[in-house]
C-alpha cells in the first residue's frame, strides 16, 4: 500500500458526519486553543486554515501515533526496497553508461 493512500485512508478531511472536523481560522484557533485541543482529544480532528485554505490539522497524540504506525507498516523496510531492485541477469536494470577506456598512469619516476 502506498504511503500517501494509507495516510488519506487513515485520515481524510471528508470525515463521517458524526466526527466531522471543524474548520477554524488561525485567529479563532489561537483564541480558542483549549476548545480545539479538547475536540481533537475527543477524536474529532480540527482543521486550522490560513487565508481561507486548510493549513494544518490538530489531532490527538494517540491518533498521530496510529497514523505513523500505519504509514511505517505500509512503507516496508529499506532493506526490502533494496532487495527488490533488479540485479544482474535477464531483468537487470540497464542504465546505459558507455564503456570507459582506461589508461596507464605512472606517478613519479
Amino acid at each position: 500500500m502506498h504511503l500517501k493512500s494509507a495516510a488519506r485512508r487513515a485520515f481524510s478531511l471528508d470525515l463521517h458526519p458524526k466526527t466531522m472536523s471543524a474548520m477554524w481560522s488561525l485567529h479563532e484557533a489561537r483564541n480558542k486553543l483549549s476548545a480545539v485541543v479538547e475536540a481533537a482529544l475527543a477524536g474529532r480532528p480540527q482543521v486550522i486554515s490560513r487565508r481561507g485554505q486548510p493549513a494544518v490539522v490538530v489531532v490527538s497524540a494517540a491518533c498521530y501515533g496510529q497514523l505513523l504506525a500505519e504509514a511505517r507498516q505500509a512503507r516496508g523496510s529499506f532493506v526490502e526496497h533494496l532487495l527488490a531492485i533488479p540485479g544482474e541477469g535477464a531483468g537487470a536494470l540497464d542504465i546505459g553508461f558507455p564503456p570507459v577506456a582506461t589508461r596507464d598512469v605512472s606517478f613519479g619516476s
